[in-house]
This record gives structure tokens, C-alpha cells and sequence, in this order.
């Protein structure tokens, strides 16, 4: 079972569900989308328009032997990493660190938050 650091983004509402589950649900295709390298390459989706802020997380995955791994380029992230698996299955992820960038073309802020903060920093932001 190989052990990865990666990074992932998503919005608001599904990274939180993500943090509080401790996993990184796979979409209806069986695909989950990392980076390897550059946290950045997880910005391709945008903002999430409800709380203004782009978020992408620094994570470790213990990746099950029956899960396959794809190293494949796709639009927007040159250093993409695919684990395809069933849809809507999961995969055990530690939270170490999540960027958050707000702010407009040209004046973009990234705010790296620690682990232990991610799911209250989510929470915030979501306006629970």
C-alpha cells in the first residue's frame, strides 16, 4: 500500500465534509484528483462563489493496493495524479495544511492554515 503527500481541491462544502470524514470521496466516475507537486495546479475550478475563497489541502493518502494510480497531465494541472476507484469510495486522508486564496486577479492572498484549524477555518467560512 503506497503512502502519498498530494494535494486536493475542492469547495467549501465538500472539503469540510472531507475533513470531518478523514477521507477524500472519489466522484461518480471513480476519479480522485491530486497534484503532486504544486498545490496551485488544484486552483483549476475557481472560487467557490459562496464564501469568495479557493481552497486546496496538503494531505497523505494511504493508497489500497486494489486502487490505480494515474499520472496523467489534464487541463489546468500539468502534475495530475488519478486514483480510480469506485464511485463514491473513499480513501483515508491526513489533513496536514490547506491554502486558502481570496482576493482578486492581480491582489490574490493565500493564508495556509494548519491541519488542527481546517475544519473550524471551513466552518467559518460556510457560516456555521
Amino acid at each position: 500500500m503506497p503512502t502519498l503527500d498530494l494535494y486536493h481541491g475542492a469547495n467549501a462544502e465538500k472539503m469540510l465534509y472531507n475533513v470531518m470524514n478523514g477521507a477524500l470521496t472519489a466522484d461518480s466516475q471513480g476519479k480522485i484528483f491530486f497534484a503532486e507537486r504544486d498545490w496551485a495546479s488544484c486552483l483549476k475550478h475557481g472560487t467557490d462563489m459562496s464564501t469568495k475563497e479557493s481552497y486546496v489541502v496538503k494531505v497523505t493518502v494511504d493508497v489500497p493496493d486494489s486502487v490505480r494510480i494515474e499520472r496523467t497531465p489534464v487541463h489546468g494541472n500539468a502534475d495530475a495524479l488519478i486514483l480510480h476507484l469506485e464511485p463514491g469510495g473513499k480513501v483515508s486522508a491526513r489533513f496536514h495544511e490547506m491554502y486558502v486564496r481570496s482576493g482578486r486577479v492581480g491582489s490574490f492572498l493565500t493564508t495556509v492554515i494548519p491541519g488542527s484549524a481546517i475544519q473550524a477555518h471551513l466552518m467559518n467560512a460556510k457560516g456555521r
